[in-house]
């Protein structure tokens, strides 16, 4: 990645790293190491991104402490968050799309309709 020395470089949270053991202060250590090594070796623009809501209140609790440790971290490396699980939520509440019109039976990973509104929610960080 350092070597193709991309203009963009989107950092994101995967719902995974909320359920892996990891504690959000242990995930922001991590996101900042990452997001130092990409700022010292690249002249990349950094954009933190949080994942999709899932449709279990719980998961989502716990998903958004991690999303607070990003958000903290991406505003001391004055980067913006994609804050991809808001855009969503309010398109769904809008009535624009279903939750499960936007991902496979598992709930979790996005659909090509997902994917268009994560890229949707990205590109306004732009």
């Amino acid at each position: 990645m350092v070597k193709e020395n991309p203009e963009i470089t989107i950092i994101q949270f995967a719902l995974n790293d909320a359920f892996s053991g990891f504690t959000p202060k242990d995930f922001r250590a991590n996101m900042a190491k990452i997001a130092e090594f990409i700022s010292k070796n690249t002249a990349s623009k950094i954009i933190f991104s949080t994942s999709v809501p899932v449709a279990y209140p719980y998961e989502n609790s716990v998903a958004e402490m991690f999303y607070k440790e990003i958000e903290s971290l991406a505003m001391e490396m004055d980067s913006p968050v994609a804050k991809v699980h808001e855009y969503w939520k309010n398109k769904i509440a809008a009535g624009e799309f279903t939750h499960g019109s936007l991902v496979q039976s598992d709930g979790v990973h996005p659909l090509e309709q997902g994917y268009r509104l994560m890229a949707e929610c990205i590109a306004q960080e732009l």
